[in-house]
């Protein structure tokens, strides 16, 4: 039976309710609490709050995490998130039920979660959909300063810089090959996306982008074959053959249809793994080390960017 995927909201259309005219605009949208200044029980909702709560400020301080970040698939903090006991599900009553005084909310949740929570007087920080590298440390900074660990964050940004300049530095006189991500869904990113950013750190070029393709663009079977990149991205969890039939696509290197390609024929499509290919937080330093493996494996070490 398919899980319920985190990502099914993961930014590639975020839908916001609208509220309803037949109530007074102070009924409909209460004010927005004041953030408390040191925050003791936080909540927080989104594969990507749980990243940056967990890094940012000790278990003692969260009272619940999303439900998604106990799943190795999607997480980057499974071993964090056990030292914090409670998950909950991005809904109004569950939240309250934890009795927070600071939640940290999705970028793709609805506005109507926020304005539930004002009404009880919880405090709230919504976190953004980083489309760069300087989307992420904007988010580390707002994040950091609302849960009163502006050090922390400039620590956490400082180290992850450093690691993905030590991977540019690793890749910086190799050939530059190009890639394009086969998510599965028709969609695929271009240029002004994160991941244009993550292949051009890692050493490659993002295939879409030189074409002129912005943001995240639909792509079909038939241009994808015509492009022929050098590598293809795949999602390591849409490569199992499992799962080879999700969203009415096959699995890009399971698909006939791709045999002649450049990529398949040299054995250069790429399974990796969906934490990488989602976290929109400072874990896309280990984004851009597995990138640049994956399209540099003969020439770095499988020990990553020293």
């Amino acid at each position: 039976m398919e899980r319920a995927w985190p990502f099914a909201l993961s930014g590639l259309a975020l839908l916001l309710s609208a509220s309803s005219g037949l109530l007074s605009t102070e009924a409909s949208e209460p004010a927005a609490p004041e953030l408390p200044p040191h925050a003791t029980r936080i909540v927080a909702l989104g594969i990507t709050a749980d990243e940056l709560v967990l890094a940012l400020v000790g278990p003692e301080r969260i009272v619940a995490l999303d439900r998604f970040a106990d799943d190795p698939d999607v997480s980057n903090v499974v071993e964090q998130a056990r030292g914090v006991r409670q998950r909950v599900a991005v809904d109004v009553e569950q939240v309250l039920s934890t009795e927070p005084d600071l939640v940290l909310v999705p970028a793709w949740a609805g506005m109507e979660l926020e304005s539930g929570l004002h009404r009880f007087g919880v405090a709230t920080v919504r976190v953004g959909n980083a489309t760069s590298l300087e989307g992420i440390r904007e988010n580390i900074r707002r994040v950091a300063a609302a849960l009163d660990a502006v050090d922390t964050g400039d620590v956490l940004i400082a180290r992850m810089d450093e690691a993905i300049d030590r991977a540019r530095a690793r890749t910086r006189d190799l050939p530059r090959p190009t890639v394009l991500l086969h998510a599965g869904s028709g969609y695929s990113p271009g240029a002004h996306t994160l991941f244009a950013g993550l292949i051009e750190a890692a050493g490659g070029r993002l295939l879409l982008a030189e074409l002129g393709v912005e943001g995240l663009a639909p792509l079909s079977a038939e241009r994808e074959m015509s492009l022929d990149p050098d590598v293809v991205i795949i999602d390591a969890y849409r490569a199992d053959a499992r799962f080879q039939d999700i969203a009415g696509m096959t699995s890009f290197a399971l698909d006939r249809r791709f045999a002649h390609t450049r990529a398949v024929r040299e054995g250069r499509v790429v399974p990796i793994s969906a934490r990488f290919l989602l976290t929109t937080t400072q874990h896309v330093a280990e984004t851009v080390e597995e990138l640049a493996r994956a399209l540099h494996p003969h020439d770095l070490s499988r020990g990553g960017p020293s």
